[in-house]
């Protein structure tokens, strides 16, 4: 798009051409040149109502010091300039009519001094500026369209990814949950068996010796019939955990209660290194917060933001709208999430205004073991 400043040099080299062309320069045009520019410098700063007054009163201003020029080219690419600037404000609205407006003032000095109009020409000059504003129009909403369209791209390529990293996730389970049962099927099976055949082998021998070596392959077999059962929970477990898990969490909370429940991230945050006891007081402290707008806000909408701050604390935020303030004092749930953020240093801070309340907690997330391998 032009700037304002691009525009204003155009528009003063044009009216420098037009008045060198009216007989020079004089202080007559000077002065009633003044009012003109002052009047186009505050338009951005103009409100609406001023601001269609002021584009009405420029044109005449236009032709006072120039009123003997009768129609010259200049003039009228002054009026082009004023009626492309009108057009770039799209909420003064109804560009033709001003286009209107600027052609019958530039055929008042004709009109005055009893001189015949040249249709063809003014035709040609209002046909000229129903142009450019129509190609403006049209490079404006082409951008609109351009806009929304990238957006809504966007939109569905973040859509899109995340349900390509839930299926590739999926993926990864069911394969890990395929190895596990095939090992528990195949080599738990026979290592029970086997368990079973020693136990039995060692009663039926009556050779003390040979009955203690028994009793040893038995106890090494039991000890690899453990490590397997436990390679099998380790491959069926879900490997989610931290921040991920906590809004897997407050998503099964969201659809169990009806909640509609939007979740804000930044740069970053889902890759925190929370743990199990820092994962725990979320998700806690975001429930206690869900069940209390349910029960006194009235509300079922909801806002969670995650965020970190100075890239050392991690912040959440629980926001929703309220129909009107309420009261509250620090009960047992308020408490104990209190106490659960000062557990691991952290702490909570609760507000509300005429139509939000927001609970808010934040904590260090590096452990303190962390934060002694750095020092060292």
């Amino acid at each position: 798009m032009i700037s304002f400043w691009t525009t204003t040099g155009f528009l003063l080299g044009l009216w420098l051409a037009a008045v060198f062309q009216a007989d020079g320069v004089n202080e007559w045009k000077v002065a009633l040149s003044i009012p003109f520019f002052l009047i186009y410098f505050l338009l951005p700063i103009l409100n609406k109502k001023v601001r269609i007054a002021a584009f009405l009163i420029l044109p005449v201003l236009v032709l006072l010091p120039l009123w003997g020029m009768g129609s010259s080219p200049l003039i009228w690419f002054i009026f082009s300039v004023l009626g492309i600037e009108y057009g770039l404000r799209s909420e003064l609205g109804k560009p033709a009519v001003y286009l209107t407006y600027l052609l019958l003032v530039s055929l008042s000095p004709n009109v005055a001094a009893g001189i015949s109009l040249n249709l063809i020409t003014h035709i040609a000059s209002m046909s000229f500026l129903l142009y450019l504003v129509y190609m403006y129009e049209q490079t404006v909403g082409r951008f609109s369209d351009l806009r929304a369209e990238n957006e809504r791209l966007y939109s569905d390529y973040r859509y899109l990814k995340r349900r390509v990293s839930r299926a590739e996730q999926l993926a990864r389970q069911e394969e890990r949950s395929a190895v596990a049962r095939d090992i528990h099927d195949s080599v738990g099976h026979r290592l029970t068996a086997l368990v079973m055949q020693l136990e039995v082998a060692r009663y039926q021998s009556s050779n003390e010796a040979i009955s203690n070596q028994l009793a040893q392959f038995k106890e090494l077999a039991n000890a690899s019939l453990q490590e397997t059962r436990e390679a099998v929970s380790a491959l069926k477990a879900d490997e989610t955990a931290g921040l991920q898990a906590v809004i897997q969490l407050v998503r099964k909370l969201e659809a169990e209660s009806h909640l509609q429940v939007r979740f804000l991230f930044d740069s970053g945050v889902l890759n925190v290194p929370l743990s199990n006891a820092q994962s725990v007081v979320i998700y806690r402290a975001i429930q206690e917060s869900l069940t209390n707008m349910m029960r006194h806000s009235g509300t079922r909408q909801a806002d969670i933001q995650f965020k970190l701050i100075a890239g050392r604390y991690f912040q959440f935020t629980v926001s929703h709208k309220l129909m009107e303030k309420v009261s509250f004092s620090a009960g047992f749930g308020l408490t104990n999430m209190r106490k659960r953020l000062e557990e691991i240093e952290g702490d909570l801070d609760i507000k509300q205004s005429n139509h939000l309340f927001v609970v808010r907690g934040r904590f260090p997330f590096l452990s303190e073991e962390g934060e002694g391998s750095e020092n060292d």
